[in-house]
């Protein structure tokens, strides 16, 4: 989630937060880590000093646990790229510019890169169970405001919420996994994980295509409430032995602010150099502004005791390579949902409906769906280095293939390199 390892290092990771792996699923990638552990270690590996926690001794079944947190990563990420297939129907629907309709799709990504750090280190205090709550609720009022939007407004206030509840959900749904499963699991769960968001990222296009042109764009968000609302059920009900706050620390404001501001200058950057122009002054000075907000953000963490982020775990080659193969992984994933849909509705290269360029990539569902599990099983068996590296070169060779496409290629042309693209990512 390739994609999948943000921190490989067996037992160095007993000490991760889930504030530390935050980072590397900033674009809801999955991420696959092991670290030992007993169950007397395995607070601590969680962020969880044991004279700390306030965790009940009755642990959930792990497999309640695993079904919880895949549903919320299914909504997540199913409705991430859903939009996208219905963009233009919400845009005549709501008379938006596209400048409006810009920030509608570009807010989502902001919130969350503000606030996915600052939402791990919230889950380590408040706990697991409350940090998932409060992730669901924060998701399902957002997902709310889009479906009852007549406004350009409402609809970019609630994908913000949106934004900042998928920032909670995403860390804590993996700490909830590291807590529940012992070391030689994880790695099937985290497949497990793995598998369900891929599918779910992969097969929103199609979602969102059949929901827009069947019944109404606003029906993919009313539906997303409807799967929370049973999430935080079966939550509340059924994992009452997740691991309790902490007790003795506060939250990092100042980190907080710098993290997240200067992330969000970067992105707001990133996300509008094209419209600004890659030299204009509004480009460098937002993106110079947040380069040095984000600067400031390690000076003032190194002089902490209670940090935001643990920075030393950027020593370890492990961690740095499993966040550059999850950024690696997460811009193929979301640019090759995102950019085929664009150029395959195109009038002047295939002039596909929404339903029909959702089809076209069936098979990219279809073999990262078969091969994400089997994965997580070799690794588990012989360490992520060689699927992590095997998995970026299939990835970057589908990726090449289309790069190659015309206005000649023909809708066969294209199955190669998209089963390519869904073998990489599985």
């Amino acid at each position: 989630m390739p994609w999948k390892v943000s921190h490989a290092g067996g037992d160095e990771n007993r000490e991760c937060k889930a504030s530390d792996v935050a980072r590397a699923v900033l674009r809801f990638g999955t991420t696959r880590g092991s670290g030992g552990g007993s169950p007397r270690g395995r607070s601590k590996e969680s962020g969880m000093a044991i004279g700390e926690s306030r965790a009940s001794p009755v642990k959930p079944n792990k497999w309640v646990a695993l079904t919880v947190v895949c549903l919320i990563v299914f909504v997540i990420c199913i409705n991430t790229t859903a939009i996208n297939t219905a963009v233009a129907t919400i845009a005549d629907d709501l008379s938006l510019s596209t400048s409006t309709l810009g920030w509608a799709l570009d807010v989502y990504m902001l919130a969350a890169a503000a606030l996915v750090v600052l939402g791990g280190q919230i889950g380590d205090i408040l706990g697991r169970r409350r940090i998932t709550l409060v992730g669901i609720g924060l998701f399902a009022v957002g997902s709310v405001v889009v479906a009852t939007s007549f406004s350009g407004a409402s609809l970019i206030c609630g994908r913000a919420l949106q934004g900042a509840g998928g920032a909670v959900l995403m860390p804590a749904t993996m700490a909830v996994i590291n807590d529940t499963f012992s070391r030689e699991e994880r790695g099937t769960a985290l497949g497990v994980w793995g598998t369900i968001s891929m599918l779910a990222f992969a097969f929103g296009p199609l979602y969102g295509g059949f929901l827009t042109e069947a019944l109404s764009w606003r029906v993919i968000f009313w539906t997303d409430v409807a799967l929370l609302l049973i999430d935080a059920a079966l939550l509340f009900a059924s994992l009452r032995g997740l691991p309790g706050g902490r007790t003795g620390i506060a939250v990092d404001f100042v980190g907080a602010i710098l993290l997240g501001l200067g992330s969000f200058l970067v992105v707001l950057a990133l996300q509008q150099g094209q419209s600004w122009g890659w030299v204009s002054g509004l480009f460098l000075v937002a993106l110079a502004t947040g380069i040095l907000l984000l600067v400031a953000f390690v000076v003032v963490e190194l002089h902490r005791r209670s940090t935001l982020v643990n920075l030393a775990l950027f020593r370890r080659r492990q961690f740095v390579a499993g966040c550059f193969a999850t950024f690696a992984n997460t811009v193929g994933l979301i640019g090759l949902l995102y950019f085929f849909n664009l150029y395959a509705q195109s009038s002047v290269l295939f002039d596909l409906s929404p339903l029909h360029a959702s089809l076209v990539l069936l098979p990219y569902t279809v073999s990262m769906f078969l091969f994400a599990y089997p994965s997580g099983r070799i690794a588990d068996r012989i360490g992520y280095r060689i699927p992590v590296v095997v998995g970026l070169l299939v990835m970057t060779a589908g990726f090449e293939m289309l790069s190659r496409v015309t206005v000649d290629t023909t809708e066969a042309g294209l199955y190669l390199p998209i089963v390519l693209c869904g073998l990489g990512v599985g």
